[in-house]
């Protein structure tokens, strides 16, 4: 067993692997959350060999999960564009570490990508309706493959 590092912060969480051995996740910083002061950032992370291989970027925010990862290196996943954990959340793939952000169905905030293929298709949930439904309205589930 290989415990993963954090960022100088309490906890780390492995999300995927890919068959090359890269992990993808978050490790916490020692940062506040910006919204939350129950919370310490978080930034998407990549290990390799038990260490924190890349620090993925966010979209303007600060805080980042990668929910899954590819045998390419693609990773998937959720950045806060406000900067804040419990906040307006993008479904983002990050291609060579350059983070795309992967839109949604025509609703405003909250998206999210789970899956990636070794073809780049992903799988992602986004809100089926506008604000103020889409926190607890109906969501919708798509598989892409970005441009």
């Amino acid at each position: 067993m290989t415990p993963l590092p954090t960022l100088g912060g309490n906890n780390a969480e492995a999300n995927g692997i890919n068959s090359r051995g890269e992990v993808g996740g978050q490790a916490e910083t020692p940062n506040l959350d910006l919204c939350s002061p129950f919370f310490l950032q978080v930034e998407a992370v990549i290990w390799r060999n038990g260490q924190i291989q890349q620090v993925l970027p966010p979209l303007g925010g600060s805080v980042g999960v990668v929910n899954a990862i590819n045998d390419n290196g693609q990773a998937v996943g959720i950045v806060g564009i406000a900067g804040c954990v419990t906040g307006n959340l993008h479904a983002v793939l990050w291609q060579r570490g350059t983070p795309i952000d992967l839109g949604n169905l025509g609703g405003v905030t909250n998206s999210f990508a789970f899956a990636i293929n070794n073809r780049g298709q992903v799988i992602e949930t986004c809100p089926a309706t506008p604000p103020p439904m889409r926190s607890s309205g109906p969501r919708r589930t798509v598989y892409k493959t970005p441009s």
